[in-house]
């Protein structure tokens, strides 16, 4: 069933009113749908729900499954007055937006450093972000992908372990319920992350943080480092410990791997 504009407004609450909305049947990528929104002159914040994309668009350009009908897609284009390298901690940020929202649907969810939303120690879901300089500060491109009910056939082309919503609640909440859900829960950490930073929610992510004080992998091209999670900075950068001493990892550079699990490098 399509998604319904009526539906996701009446479950976004009262930031409803305060967005340009738009619902696709199908497009290429919401990221790309909101892009030319932009460029034909409507003004963030706005957002854009896609039933089904062709060319979804996970991190470091991995392709993200699609399915029609099946879970969310959607980007919220945002405006912030500082510049796009003041806006290091905006990841982590949406992260606990997304952790907030799911708790509001009855589901206690963590996050793996930078993007992954994680149930039960699988992927329910990612977050892919854009900045743009202005003239006046920078537009945030912010994509969300949630698994709802994944469809078998989809499921095979899927090379990690992943969950879906399907799997953790019942009755299952609508498309539109959590959608707008998580619609309210990005708007208001907008907010106040523009206001305040990443600073005060540093404590709240280590909570929520999957592999907080573990052991992992660090993992940059063909090299592979061992190495101890220690927390994150207020910036959004996370912390580890490699052979004993303390560095700082920036999202874009490293992924991560638990210890337990010996990924082949590509």
């Amino acid at each position: 069933m399509s998604l319904s504009l009526a539906a996701l407004q009446t479950a976004a609450g009262a930031v409803a009113g305060a967005l340009d909305w738009q619902v696709l049947a199908d497009t290429d990528s919401t990221m790309s749908a909101a892009q030319r929104r932009l460029t034909a002159g409507f003004l963030p914040p706005l957002v854009v729900f896609a039933d089904s994309q062709s060319a979804g668009r996970g991190r470091m350009g991995r392709p993200w499954i699609s399915p029609p009908a099946a879970h969310l897609y959607l980007t919220l284009a945002w405006h912030f007055d500082a510049a796009p390298q003041a806006l290091a901690g905006l990841a982590p940020c949406i992260g606990i937006a997304l952790v907030r929202a799911l708790r509001h649907c009855g589901l206690t969810a963590q996050l793996k450093w930078p993007n992954d939303i994680l149930l039960a120690g699988a992927k329910l879901g990612g977050i892919l972000i854009e900045l743009k300089a202005q003239r006046e500060g920078s537009i945030a491109l912010i994509g969300v992908g949630l698994n709802h009910a994944m469809p078998a056939t989809a499921a095979q082309a899927i090379d990690q372990p992943w969950t879906d919503l399907a799997s953790h609640l019942d009755p299952l909440p609508s498309r539109e319920q959590v959608g707008g859900a998580v619609v309210a829960a990005m708007v208001e950490r907008l907010d106040a992350f523009a206001r305040d930073g990443f600073a005060p929610l540093v404590a709240e992510y280590d909570a929520a943080h999957a592999m907080h004080g573990q052991a992992l992998w660090l993992i940059q091209g063909k090299d592979k480092r061992a190495a101890i999670a220690d927390g994150i900075d207020p910036d959004g950068a996370l912390r580890v410990r490699v052979d004993g001493r303390l560095q700082r990892c920036v999202s874009g550079e490293i992924s991560l791997r638990a210890r337990a699990v010996d990924p082949p490098l590509s």
